[in-house]
């Protein structure tokens, strides 16, 4: 006979949208995006199972951790009062001994870094997204809620998250275009505004960080490239002041000469290379096969 008690199944997600969420909440492990979809922390998240189907190269380099090492079954004591002295800590490589908080927070923005191809002057930037989801979904253990449900007394809404160095189309709304002139510009996506629910968006035309709320997000093509391993991104950025008032310059872009068995990917990604990042392609000539 069927049991009468009620049986909770939860769908899967699909791949995709396993990995948007796990990049827009800063690189967030599955166990606890699932976690978070259990409890109904936070708003905006849909109810499926989230999980991963391989491995992420920009997690497993910015999260990076030693192997533990299970203890011999035969203990290494030869007779009675033989001891052996270990070190088992080593000198500490940073101020603080445990900070776990700010090891979290390092963690996350240092994948995101790897992840976009960003360079290291816009840091502060990186930190800052980091900070602004993770507030959104730590997991206070005494409480069972996130800091912000805390201090606001809400569930945190996450629907307008995005993934850091995301391909963007801010409107210009600033200038004078005329009538047939280019109504958005290409920019990427770098962090949220503190005083409003405006984006913070580096312009690749004008080279400038730009705060607006008139901007569509290209999430996918990020995707694409973290599969290929071929995502070309903000690298292409010198380092220097970068501010609303403050111009950057563009290095010169080059693309690595790439196995035969991968020609034909990049030539379908050629077009992308320059739309992405205003480079130019390789000066390796390409010889394409007649039809």
């Amino acid at each position: 006979m069927a049991s009468a008690s009620p049986i909770c199944l939860m769908a899967r997600a699909s791949f995709t949208k396993s990995w948007l969420w796990h990049q827009r909440l800063s690189h967030l492990n599955f166990d606890t995006i699932n976690v978070l979809v259990k409890n109904d922390l936070v708003s905006a998240l849909s109810k499926f199972k989230y999980h991963k189907e391989h491995l992420f190269p920009s997690c497993k380099q910015g999260k990076s951790k030693r192997a533990s090492h299970p203890p011999k079954p035969v203990p290494n004591s030869r007779h009675r009062l033989h001891l052996l002295h270990m070190d088992l800590c080593g000198p500490i490589r940073i101020a603080s001994i445990n900070g776990k908080r700010n090891q979290t927070l390092v963690e996350a923005t240092r994948t995101m870094l790897i992840f976009s191809r960003a360079p290291l002057f816009i840091w502060a930037e990186a930190i800052a997204t980091a900070c602004f989801t993770q507030n959104r979904f730590i997991i206070h253990h005494r409480f069972n809620k996130t800091p912000y449900e805390l201090i606001n007394g809400r569930k945190p809404n996450i629907s307008f998250l995005h993934v850091f160095g995301a391909l963007c189309y801010p409107k210009n709304d600033r200038e004078d275009i005329g009538k047939l002139g280019a109504k958005g510009d290409i920019g990427f996506f770098i962090s949220y505004s503190a005083d409003s629910r405006a984006y913070r968006v580096f312009n690749r035309r004008t080279k400038k960080i730009i705060e607006t709320m008139n901007v569509s997000f290209d999430e996918l093509l990020a995707m694409a490239f973290e599969q290929y391993s071929l995502k070309p991104g903000l690298q292409s950025m010198t380092s220097g002041q970068i501010s609303s008032g403050h111009d950057l310059t563009y290095a010169p872009s080059t693309i690595t000469t790439q196995q035969p068995i991968e020609g034909e990917l990049d030539l379908l990604f050629e077009a992308m290379y320059d739309d992405y990042i205003g480079g130019q392609p390789s000066a390796t000539a390409r010889s394409i096969p007649a039809a």
